[in-house]
Order: C-alpha cells, then sequence, then structure tokens
C-alpha cells in the first residue's frame, strides 16, 4: 500500500472523529473507504497483472487460455488453471479484507480523541492485503513460468523419452521440500505430486513463495527398487572403481535414496565429486582384497576428501575399525575443512559411519 492511501483514509477517519455531530455511521464510513480502494485503483491495477500473465502464457504456449477449459496440452490447461487460482483468491482476500475492515471500524473507540487508534485499526486489514495479494501474484507468476519450462521440456522429448525432474534450490524447509529436495523423479511420478498445500507440485513445488525448482536430469535409469531408491547414470558417465556397484548397493540397502552417477571433471584438490545422492556430493571409494588395509584406507580418504565432504569406503576385506580410525583421524589433520562423514560399507552393509565432530574427537 503507498503512503498516500494510508495518509487519505487517516484524514478521512480524522475528519469523521473530530465533527462529532456530522460523523457518517459505520456503514457511512466503510463505503466511503472502499471509495478510496477504487480511486487508488488497486482493483485495475491486479486485473492488469493477471492479463500480463495471461498473456505472457499464451505468448509462450501458442494458444489462448480461454479455450482450455478441457483438451489440448497439459500445460495449457495448468496456465489456465493458475490464474483462475490468482483471480479467485484476490476475490476472496478482498471480501475479507472489507470484512475486515468494518470489524476494526464497529470495535474503535467512539470519543474524538480516539481517531488515530481506529485509524491504526482499519488499516491493519489493508497492510495485510497488500501483502497476501503480492504473494499470490508472486506464487502464480512462478507456477506460470514453471509450466512453461515443463511445456518445453515435452516439446524437445524425443518420442518415448522418459524426462527426469531433479528438485533443486535453496536449503529447504519445509517439510515437503525437505522430503524432496534433490532427488530424481519422472516427469508422470510428479504430475501425481501435490504439496502439503494441496497445489500440484509440479507447478507450485513446495507453495506459496517457494525458491525451489523441478530441473530435468539427464541420464539412462539403471535400476530402481522397491524401496523408493533409483540410480542413474548422468550424461557422459563412465563406471570408475565399481561405482556403479557400489551406487547400487546403497540405494538397495537404503530407503529413498537417489543416486546420480556424474561423469568424472575432478582434479586433486578441486572438489568435483561424480556421485550425488539426494542432493549431496559424496564420492565413493573401493578397498580391494589385496591391499594392506590401513595404507588402502588411509589413500582412499586422503584422495576421496578432494572431491567431496562425504566418503563411503566399500571394502572387499575386513579392516579393523582402528586402522580405518587411525586413517580418517590422519586426513582430518592434515587437511579438516575438507572431510564431513565416512562411512565404511563390507559385503552389502553399513558397517559404521563417523560424522566429522567424532573425527575431531578420536586421537591418534
Amino acid at each position: 500500500m503507498n503512503e498516500g492511501l494510508k495518509k487519505r483514509i487517516r484524514e478521512l477517519l480524522r475528519r469523521e472523529y473530530e465533527q462529532a455531530e456530522k460523523r457518517a455511521s459505520q456503514k457511512g464510513l466503510l463505503k466511503k473507504i472502499k471509495k478510496e480502494l477504487l480511486a487508488e485503483g488497486w482493483q485495475e491495477s491486479y486485473a492488469g497483472e493477471l492479463i500480463k500473465l495471461t498473456r505472457q502464457a499464451e505468448k509462450a504456449l501458442g494458444a489462448e487460455l480461454s479455450k482450455q477449459k478441457s483438451g489440448g496440452k497439459a500445460e495449457l490447461k495448468a496456465a489456465s488453471q493458475i490464474i483462475e487460482n490468482v483471480s479467485g483468491h484476490y476475490d476472496y482476500v478482498y471480501s475479507k479484507m472489507v470484512r475486515e475492515v468494518e470489524k476494526a471500524l464497529s470495535n474503535a473507540p467512539s470519543n474524538r480523541a480516539s481517531w488515530q487508534d481506529a485509524a491504526r485499526e482499519a488499516l491493519k486489514p489493508l497492510l495485510k492485503f497488500d501483502h497476501y495479494v503480492e504473494t499470490e501474484l508472486q506464487t502464480g507468476q512462478a507456477a506460470l513460468d514453471r509450466a512453461i519450462r515443463i511445456n518445453n521440456l515435452r516439446e524437445g522429448a524425443d518420442e518415448g523419452e522418459t524426462i527426469y525432474l531433479r528438485y533443486e534450490g535453496p536449503i529447504p524447509e519445509r517439510d515437503y521440500c525437505q522430503r524432496h529436495f534433490g532427488k530424481v523423479y519422472s516427469l508422470q511420478e510428479v504430475e501425481k505430486m501435490v504439496n502439503d498445500m494441496g497445489q500440484p507440485a509440479l507447478y507450485y513445488c513446495g507453495g506459496y513463495n517457494c525458491r525451489h525448482r523441478w530441473v530435468q536430469q539427464r541420464g539412462e535409469l539403471l535400476a530402481s527398487y522397491k524401496n523408493g531408491s533409483k540410480v542413474i547414470a548422468g550424461p557422459g558417465y563412465q563406471q570408475q572403481e565399481n561405482e556403479t556397484g557400489i551406487a547400487k548397493m546403497r540405494a538397495k540397502a537404503l530407503k529413498n535414496r537417489h543416486v546420480v552417477l556424474q561423469k568424472a571433471t575432478g582434479t586433486q584438490n578441486k572438489k568435483s565429486a561424480d556421485v550425488i545422492e539426494n542432493g549431496v556430493k559424496y564420492e565413493y571409494k573401493t578397498i580391494r582384497k589385496d591391499s594392506i588395509p590401513s595404507t588402502a584406507t588411509l589413500n582412499a580418504i586422503r584422495r576421496g576428501k578432494y572431491q567431496a565432504a562425504h566418503i563411503v569406503l566399500s571394502s572387499e576385506q575386513n579392516i579393523p575399525k582402528e586402522d580405518a580410525l587411525n586413517a580418517i583421524a590422519w586426513n582430518v589433520k592434515n587437511n579438516s575443512a575438507l572431510l564431513r562423514k565416512v562411512e565404511f560399507w563390507n559385503d552389502g552393509n553399513k558397517k559404521w559411519e563417523i560424522s566429522l565432530e567424532g573425527i575431531k574427537n578420536y586421537e591418534i
């Protein structure tokens, strides 16, 4: 709400309260405030924003939204529904705002010295309304942008190609975003998802003002498990040190673990992990049967910590835990900033793991 409108409403109430004998009825006051809102052009401004959203979608999707109630492309129907939701929410919020202004005026003191209290209470719903409208417009704009991107992905896909999407963005706070952050789903799977606010997650992600997005994950699905885990080989991926086997082992053992094997691009002293699990970079290392346990463990961690802060050691032999901990502690002592967690796996099962705090507290 601009300062000019706030000033005019305050002045309106001051005049009414100071001229007690000529004061308008509560209904009359409400009518005058609504007149100020109309004069400010809020409704016209909001209608103009809806027109902008509609034209943007029609230009990008190549059709009139008014003709998309049934049939046609999925994103055309979605765009039409998104704009309809924005419009309907405005009508609801405006009606609610007027009721709250009316309630505030009826509860305000009637003496002339109290006009400032009345103005303050009457302006609260208006300020809240302004915030709601801005949120609705921003959320509708983001949903339309996602619908346009998804439409472009559909049109660019080869016939019969499965489109995979990865949930990305800032560190998640909402429950829905935490559950899906860094994970990969087929477009068909995401189409069935509904966020915790009851909105289609393909277009609204986690809901109002959500800053996350669905990004295409190219590659080949290597494995999918009943526990919700899956393994995908990203474009250009070439197997190194039995990474595919470790990825499948972990996906099979850990619930809802989405593993994406990346093309190796890293160089020493440069973190560029070739494995991403649920949005977190991991480095896989294999310890062979014929290696010296303590030396092999030390070298595996030494190499791996420059690629990712989380290291998975898959061993073909039983390594004494003390040898492994000594190797970890040595690496932390020489460069602790690069290491966050080490997991030790043997025979397809996780034997143990140690976090940064545990590593720091361990003495050689």
